[in-house]
C-alpha cells in the first residue's frame, strides 16, 4: 500500500482516503463521530507508552467503528470506555 519513498503528505493522504471509504460503509453513530478524532489521539497516546505496534491501534480504531456502527442512533456511551476496551481487545489478539 505504500512505498518506503512515498512522501508523508502522500502517505496522510492516502490514509484519509481509506478511512472516509471505511466511515462511509460501516456508518457509526453520530455521537462516536463527534468524538472520533480526540479518541484515536488518546488511543495513539496509550499505544505508543505500551509500545505496542501499529496494527495494533488501527485494529483498535477498526473495532471501535463497528462497534460504534452496531449501536442504537439515539443512544449516547462512553466513548472513552469503548476505545480503552477495543485497545486491550486489540492487544491481546495482535
Amino acid at each position: 500500500m505504500f512505498k518506503l519513498d512515498d512522501s508523508i503528505p502522500e502517505i496522510f493522504s492516502r490514509m484519509r482516503i481509506v478511512s472516509e471509504k471505511v466511515l462511509s460503509i460501516l456508518r457509526p453513530h453520530p455521537y462516536y463521530l463527534t468524538k472520533r478524532y480526540r479518541r484515536i489521539e488518546n488511543l495513539s497516546f496509550l499505544a505508543d507508552n505500551l509500545q505496542s505496534e501499529n496494527s495494533t491501534l488501527h485494529h483498535a480504531v477498526m473495532v471501535m467503528d463497528m462497534y460504534s456502527a452496531t449501536l442504537p442512533q439515539n443512544s449516547e456511551y462512553d466513548t472513552l470506555l469503548v476505545a480503552l476496551g477495543c485497545l486491550m481487545i486489540s492487544t491481546k489478539y495482535l
